[in-house]
């Protein structure tokens, strides 16, 4: 199974890297990427091209997907969609909105005339998947602690917030929120007799951010120039939790209050020996946290899913090849670099590697769930283009070393999405 992995593996990386190949030396003068907003005039296919000057003060846009983990024992398909909303007309008013339904996360804050930088902050999140959900442990879903569950916050607080740079998006800002939330949780259909349900409660968080986005983006929303970095730190306190799991074994007592802090960064700059080419670009990322007193209900969820280049999403840290939301560790550290390449003005491919440092949960030939730290790598490779009536389709594959599917390691993910503006 190992050999045919690879062998897919392997093929796929020469498709991907045979344009690179072609054209990497034949265009070593300067090239001018097409920057997003920015007016654009070029020959493409003996046609002449003129791209307008944009306005992404207001930008409404969907995304429409699939996430393909094979191997799994359930849910090899994911479907993806959301709404997103973003709005700042000014530098006194900003919105920033994720619309999925069953999940949503919207930032909103507002300065009053002569407060300088400072503003108020209203959040909210939820999310409320109304059907069962259970654990995926080495590619086997847990049924045994199978739960319908979900969460809803609000947040309130005050903020700074300034422009760094010449984009809109150049922001640098810290908030700090009061978020009152409630958990809810029902017994799923396959759970086990020895289970005992979590209890519903009230929880209230401390959230502190920081967000420093000086980053420049070419004009399908990709990192091309510049950098970014941010961190959280959030403290919890829980109204109730007693103890839950199997035979009441996980402590409700211990994580009654729990926190955690994590930090990224991102860069993207020219490839050594090509910065007059900018159809080269190489892009780093780095991502880091740690908790006390977590459980998969609290901790931070980390899995495979679309990366993405706009400002709130960096701040979301992904391990490719993985499924989404497949772990949720007390610590972790993810390290990744991208070579990308500009085949036309609208189409850019991408191949990729990462490493991984997290604690996760793993299955032991005796049915026991046990603790370890794992080191997991991934190698991808990544296509994004303009697409049919305005759209943009990214097709991503990663293959992740150190993830387990049918008791062997290694694993494959696939994530194709559609996105349009309004």
């Amino acid at each position: 199974m190992r050999i045919a992995l690879n062998r897919h593996l392997q093929i796929l990386l020469l498709i991907l890297s045979l344009p690179l190949l072609n054209s990497a030396f034949a265009d070593s003068g300067k090239h001018e990427t097409p920057i997003a907003g920015k007016e654009f005039h070029t020959t493409f296919a003996g046609e002449k091209i003129d791209i307008p000057p944009e306005n992404r003060r207001s930008v409404t846009a969907w995304d429409v997907g699939i996430a393909v983990t094979p191997q799994l024992s359930k849910n090899e398909f994911l479907p993806l969609g959301s709404i997103y909303v973003w709005r700042r007309p000014s530098e006194r008013h900003f919105l920033r909105a994720i619309i999925a339904g069953v999940f949503n996360d919207v930032f909103y804050s507002y300065s009053p005339e002569n407060a300088g930088p400072l503003q108020y902050v209203a959040t909210f999140e939820n999310f409320t998947v109304p059907f069962d959900q259970a654990e995926f442990i080495d590619g086997d879903r847990i049924e045994q602690e199978e739960l319908t569950w979900g969460y809803v916050r609000f947040g309130a607080g005050l903020g700074v917030q300034d422009q760094i740079g010449p984009y809109q998006d150049n922001i640098r800002s810290a908030s700090l929120t009061v978020e009152p939330g409630y958990y809810l949780f029902s017994r799923g259909n396959s759970v086990a007799n020895d289970f005992v349900t979590p209890q519903s409660n009230f929880e209230t968080r401390l959230h502190a951010r920081f967000r420093w986005d000086d980053l420049e983006r070419n004009l399908l929303e990709l990192a091309h120039q510049g950098y970014a970095f941010g961190a959280d730190l959030v403290i919890a306190h829980r109204s109730e939790w007693e103890d839950w799991g199997r035979n009441g074994q996980e402590d409700g007592d211990g994580h009654q209050e729990y926190g955690f802090a994590n930090a990224y960064v991102r860069t993207a700059s020219g490839v050594p020996g090509l910065q007059q080419n900018e159809r080269h670009r190489f892009l780093t990322s780095a991502y880091g946290g740690i908790g006390n007193n977590l459980d998969r209900f609290s901790a931070p969820r980390l899995g495979g899913a679309p990366q993405s280049d706009e400002f709130g999403a960096l701040a979301s840290p992904r391990i490719p090849g993985a499924l989404v939301r497949e772990f949720f560790p007390n610590h972790y550290a993810v390290a990744a670099g991208e070579y990308r390449y500009e085949a036309t003005f609208f189409s850019y491919i991408g191949l990729r590697g990462s490493v991984s440092y997290l604690d996760r949960n793993r299955l032991r030939n005796n049915g026991q769930i046990k603790r370890e730290n794992d080191v997991l790598g991934s190698v991808g490779g990544r296509l994004t283009t303009g697409f049919l009536l305005e759209t943009r389709l990214q097709l991503e594959y990663n293959y992740n070393t150190a993830v387990v599917r049918d008791s062997d390691f290694g694993g494959h993910n696939v994530v194709l999405h559609i996105s349009g503006g309004f």
